[in-house]
């Protein structure tokens, strides 16, 4: 039986896109692929067998078939060499392949995972025997489209190197997730509740009428507060480095403070928990740079002086308003001992389980669900997978750090490294499979891509230096 497509509310959407993609090119269109970042719930197309094809998905093939003839195929052979972090990253996906196609057979029954299973009230969570699944080709085919998102995105920054494109396209991100966050709580609180429903066409439940004690938790384009909160610190911590760079605008600073209100909106005990954290490694390693120029002196003294304000009124509220002291209940102090707690802490537990069962080598991705990037690792791509990753992290971060010179691309850079290092430290606490997402990857591409970029540069400079015979 052939596979017969679903279109959708939001195929329409996709398809203009798609063409708009194509025709404006990888250059002057990658912000088209960057505005649906924050559409998490849009699908393009539903495949039977499949799944989703989502509608970031399509853009990225979009992104592909626009660099023919407009990307040099050296350049895009350059990002996967050795000594490149695109390197350890294929070598990643190849191990990821491998233990996909392998591993769930090789330990078939030999241990338990938690995974989605269909029971009569719908799809729960629960342990089986490991073998193999659908769930597999799905998690590797997500696992694809990051690393072809970071190595297109690496080869078009470093062919262009132009630093406002990046600031084009993760500005257009911003604004469409302010504005369709903006429209969810706002649009339920008037009564539209079906104003988003057209970009909600995900095959799975979409978990938008949740509420904390008298207070509803915003999704905007995502399906649940976490993802919501997810996407939400990648963006916070790129404009938190931004802010302070030398191409910084009014516009910067903007965004930072609606998107900490939406972070804080959305409820998410983990989202809460990694802004503080972030904001914390932020003043430690930035202090210098903050207090380099008077006028960010005073935003941060004017910051700082409203602290104690702020602390009050926060006080004062949680002290008389019974919701305020049930919200920050739910929030924080219960969210350990409650059902849903106890329910990850079993699922981490399982995760290391498997880890040991399967000697070390994981059950295979996409076979096992965890509570934590870490714990998913380790339970589906095991050992192997965990020192690759690591080997793909510390040539990012190492690479952008040590490109950092003051211009305006290595500020961008050091902006998508700080962004990388907020959905990672996030990820740490929610994600249940090993694929970080196509938001993470796309960021570590312009990161390694602007610094491959003023590498290139400094070379070429350095030939061009006359020389002096004596």
């Amino acid at each position: 039986m052939g596979l017969v497509m679903q279109f959708l509310a939001s195929t329409p959407v996709a398809a203009v896109l798609f063409l708009l993609m194509i025709y404006l090119g990888p250059h002057r269109g990658l912000w088209v692929m960057f505005m649906t970042l924050p559409f998490g719930a849009a699908a393009a197309l539903q495949v039977p067998g499949f799944g989703n094809v989502m509608m970031t998905d399509a853009c990225l093939v979009a992104l592909w078939l626009s660099m023919f003839g407009r990307v040099r195929t050296a350049e895009l052979v350059s990002q996967l060499v050795p000594g490149h972090p695109g390197f350890a990253l294929f070598a990643l996906l190849i191990w990821t392949t491998l233990s996909a196609g392998f591993n769930p057979t090789l330990y078939a029954h030999g241990t338990e995972v938690f995974a989605v299973v269909q029971g009569e009230r719908g799809a729960l969570i629960d342990t089986v025997p490991l073998r193999p699944s659908g769930s597999n080709v799905g998690q590797l085919l997500r696992m694809v489209l990051g690393v072809t998102a970071f190595v297109a995105v690496s080869a078009i920054t470093t062919s262009a190197g132009a630093w406002r494109l990046v600031w084009r396209a993760m500005s257009v991100a911003t604004i469409a997730h302010i504005s369709v966050s903006l429209l969810d709580w706002f649009g339920h609180a008037l009564g539209f509740q079906d104003l988003l429903s057209p970009f909600r066409s995900v095959s799975q439940a979409v978990l938008s009428d949740q509420n904390f004690p008298g207070l509803r938790r915003i999704i905007g384009g995502y399906t649940e507060p976490a993802s919501f909160g997810l996407f939400t610190m990648g963006l916070v911590g790129f404009w938190m480095r931004a802010a302070i760079s030398k191409c910084c605008s009014r516009h910067a600073w903007i965004y930072l403070s609606v998107l900490v209100i939406l972070a804080l909106r959305s409820t998410s005990s983990a989202t809460i928990l990694n802004l503080i954290l972030v904001s914390t490694l932020f003043l430690l390693f930035n202090h210098s740079a903050i207090f380099a120029r008077r006028s960010r002196v005073v935003i941060c003294m004017s910051f700082f002086a409203a602290l104690p304000t702020a602390y009050a009124i926060v006080s004062l509220y949680l002290g008389y308003s019974p919701m305020g002291s049930d919200l920050m209940d739910a929030m924080i102090w219960d969210k350990a001992r409650s059902s849903s707690g106890e329910e990850r802490a079993l699922w981490n537990d399982q995760a290391v389980r498997n880890f040991f069962d399967t000697g070390g080598l994981g059950a295979g991705i996409g076979s096992a669900r965890s509570s934590g990037w870490a714990f998913a690792v380790l339970s589906n791509i095991g050992l192997p997978g965990l020192l690759l990753f690591g080997w793909f992290l510390s040539a990012l971060f190492c690479t952008v750090s040590g490109a950092e010179g003051g211009t305006r691309s290595s500020e961008i850079a050091a902006s998508c490294r700080w962004g990388c290092l907020a959905l990672l430290l996030q990820s740490c606490l929610t994600r249940p499979y090993p694929d970080l997402g196509v938001f993470f990857f796309a960021m570590a591409g312009i990161a390694v891509g602007l610094s491959q970029k003023r590498n290139r540069n400094a070379e070429r400079a350095l030939l061009r230096r006359p020389r002096v015979l004596i």
